[in-house]
């Protein structure tokens, strides 16, 4: 799993805020949805207190602070046309901003004989109140989310508190199905009728969240996914598949099987077209991200096969009848009921065009315009599009189409930019899911449930965040990476040699456990080390370099050793913002550098090996005398006799140890060695400042292997192309 970089604990404000935030995303959808008066002043009162828990860190910290974005203009412009709506103004005024507002009241006042005076542009300012409390919420959530969830640590946890709650719905949802009594949680029943799913008292709004979960699921998988798996060993394959990171995969995979098929059980004909149309969109964005599009692609088809596989085993008949509903209303899209209750919106929208009727007023409002024979009263129009222009009038419509243009456009630039998988992939699921709530927008009204609309809340501010992806508060202030246009050479001033002259191969401590010295600088970290060495580091892995030579930048082998296990450490790395950055200069991943960092310590592990001055750590010029020193020294740390050794580990570091004194104290063994070793150097084998030493026909053998090795890297992208085209082929042939 990805984690942040940053080694500070988390401050209380910030684990009481993710603990609420939890507590708020756990609680709504639980609640029934969030649809009864109590449960939601029980939201409103967790996003308050989130609210008052942020604003007494920016009081502690001495600045209030909000980022500047198009988005807060546009809120409070929203939240300001609802004050409009309730603020009471003269008749002749409402005459001008809502002509129909106006003809309501005269009529009023002409039928029961009153005297009209004040009246505001709401028909009913009461119930405009209500929706404007549950509006400043979702504001105040957008707000605290944007500002706050900066760090990937923050916005990780957040992605799996709603995959986990997705599963849970999910399995519970399912259970509660074939094991139901009509009621929900077998104890409560629906105060006025409606379709149970799971705890929603509809099931269109359990299909709305699920819709929401599942690209979350999908693009976690993704950012999870491993590198390059087809050119590992089969060893590294089978340690792969048996580590925890390979289980926690199957679990997100058991999780999206198990949304997928709650969600094909539900029956919902808008949840399943929303399905299909997030699915096309992940996978045409992905493909126009050019990001392991091959890969996006074969999951995805793979995903919705299984998913109807496991809908079918587990429901049967039940995921036939759903898809044969949604054929049906295909064939006949305006023979309903909702192809009417849409048509007379429109009317009542036309009337209040520009301010609107008022917010949560349609089910008085819309009895003046209703033409349908059904004996039921509509409190919502099944299509929050048409309802927010009824309510809200051509202002408040616009300034919504403002908001998703502003949010998509902004996501999208920083996503084309960012390379980094976890950025990429939960970009574009966020994309997705917002992509199929607006679709499912159409035929309900799933953002008029507290439950989803939090959640879609809460994904509209993380994606923003995950775009940008930070991993420490270090990133906030962290000045720009060094760029290089040609293989860097130390900044001036820097000491070539701080530790004495290492030579071509550059003997230095032992980097597989020989001495102590190695142990003890385990606990070391790369924050003493200059800062432009490091930069250079990275800048050298990120260039198009098998394994580059680091030798000249750091002539120590036990710093680089340090450097590279910190770059290692990939997202939990403090240097993770500037590997980012070189990554995405030369438009790779940083696993990549992190791989490519790991293939340079597992070649100078085994270049120690095998270098009697790295067994030794002592430097290539070192006196006989320092020699000697070195190897008394790590004799009576590996001396046989000190340690119980049934592995015969011990045995064999004093047997290299006592090999390689042998050589070196001997001058005119040494001089031999130290030639045999230059020309070894010359095969330009050396990568971080090691050598494998090769024997002089093992020397031209591998030379020639590399260029058979290159000419098979200019063919491979092809044969990768036709290879993915094929299995595309077959996949969409078996379907």
């Amino acid at each position: 799993m990805y984690q942040q970089g940053d080694t500070h604990p988390m401050l209380w404000s910030d684990r009481l805020l993710l603990w609420t935030l939890t507590v708020l995303l756990l609680f709504t959808p639980l609640a029934f949805g969030t649809v009864e008066a109590w449960s939601i002043v029980v939201a409103e009162l967790l996003v308050f207190f989130m609210g008052l828990i942020w604003t007494a860190r920016m009081i502690c910290n001495g600045r209030i602070q909000f980022e500047r974005t198009p988005f807060t203009i546009l809120i409070l412009s929203f939240l300001a046309l609802m004050l409009l709506q309730m603020l009471p103004l003269p008749l002749n005024t409402i005459k001008l901003l809502s002509p129909a507002a106006y003809s309501v009241y005269n009529d009023a006042a002409s039928a029961l004989n009153l005297q009209v005076g004040w009246r505001t542009i709401s028909l009913n300012p009461g119930a405009t109140r209500e929706e404007f409390l549950k509006l400043l919420t979702y504001a105040i959530l957008f707000w605290i989310l944007l500002n706050h969830l900066r760090e990937r640590k923050q916005i990780e946890r957040v992605v799996v508190t709603i995959i986990s709650i997705g599963f849970f719905l999910a399995v519970f949802a399912i259970i509660q199905k074939y094991s139901s009594n009509g009621k929900i949680y077998w104890i409560r029943e629906t105060a006025q009728g409606g379709e149970p799913f799971g705890p929603y008292v509809n099931r269109n709004h359990f299909a709305g969240y699920m819709e929401i979960a599942i690209p979350l699921t999908i693009g976690y998988i993704l950012a999870q996914s491993p590198l390059r798996t087809n050119r590992l060993a089969i060893r590294e394959r089978l340690l792969l598949w048996t580590s925890q990171h390979t289980s926690r995969s199957i679990l997100l995979w058991f999780a999206a099987i198990f949304m997928g098929t709650a969600l094909l059980l539900t029956g919902s004909r808008g949840g399943l077209v929303s399905f299909a149309g997030s699915m096309s969109f992940f996978v045409i964005m992905a493909v126009s991200k050019r990001s392991a599009r091959s890969r996006v692609v074969r999951l995805a088809m793979t995903y919705c096969g299984l998913v109807l596989i496991a809908a079918v085993w587990i429901g049967g008949n039940s995921a036939f009848l759903s898809l044969e509903r949604l054929e049906k209303t295909l064939q006949e899209p305006f023979a309903e009921e909702r192809a009417i209750l849409w048509r007379d919106t429109l009317r009542m929208a036309n009337d209040y065009v520009r301010f609107g009727s008022g917010f949560n007023t349609f089910e008085e409002v819309f009895l003046a315009y209703k033409t349908s024979t059904a004996q039921m009263i509509f409190q919502y129009a099944h299509n929050d599009y048409l309802q927010l222009l009824a309510e809200g009038g051509i202002v408040a419509f616009g300034l919504v189409v403002w908001f998703i243009v502003v949010w998509y456009r902004q996501v999208t630039v920083r996503w084309l930019k960012r390379h980094d998988p976890l950025a990429v992939y939960l970009a574009l699921a966020g994309m997705t899911a917002v992509f199929a709530m607006l679709i499912h927008s159409l035929t309900d009204f799933n953002l008029h449930i507290p439950a989803n609309a939090i959640v879609t809340v809460t994904i509209l501010s993380i994606t923003l965040n995950a775009t940008r992806a930070m991993t420490s508060e270090q990133d906030l202030n962290r000045q720009p990476a060094y760029r290089f246009e040609s293989p860097p050479h130390p900044p001036p001033g820097y000491p070539l040699h701080p530790r004495g002259t290492r030579g071509e191969g550059g003997g230095g401590s032992n980097t597989n456990g020989h001495d102590a010295g190695a142990r003890d600088s385990i606990g070391r970290t790369v924050s003493g080390t200059d800062k432009h060495r490091i930069d250079a580091i990275i800048a050298m892995l990120a260039l198009p370099k098998p394994l580059p030579d680091l030798s000249a930048l750091c002539p120590d082998r036990r710093e680089l050793t340090i450097i590279l296990l910190d770059i290692r450490k990939g997202l939990r790395s403090p240097r993770y913002a500037e590997l980012r950055e070189a990554a995405e200069i030369q438009h790779l991943d940083v696993r990549h550098l992190v791989q490519k960092a790991d293939a340079l310590l597992a070649s100078m592990h085994l270049a120690s090996r095998t270098d009697y001055y790295a067994i030794l750590d002592v430097d290539q010029d070192a006196s006989a005398e320092t020699i000697h020193k070195q190897w008394i020294e790590k004799m009576r740390m590996y001396h046989p006799d000190k340690y119980e050794d049934p592995t015969g580990w011990i045995t064999e570091q004093s047997w290299s140890l006592n090999e390689a004194y042998a050589v070196l104290k001997d001058p005119e063994k040494r001089r031999e060695y130290n030639a045999r070793r230059k020309v070894r150097m010359r095969s330009g084998l050396r990568a971080a400042g090691a050598t494998d030493f090769l024997t002089p026909d093992r020397v031209t053998r591998s030379a020639s292997a590399s260029s058979a090795q290159s000419r098979l890297t200019k063919v491979a992208p092809i044969v990768a192309i036709v290879v993915a085209s094929l299995i595309v082929a077959l996949l969409l042939w078996s379907l």
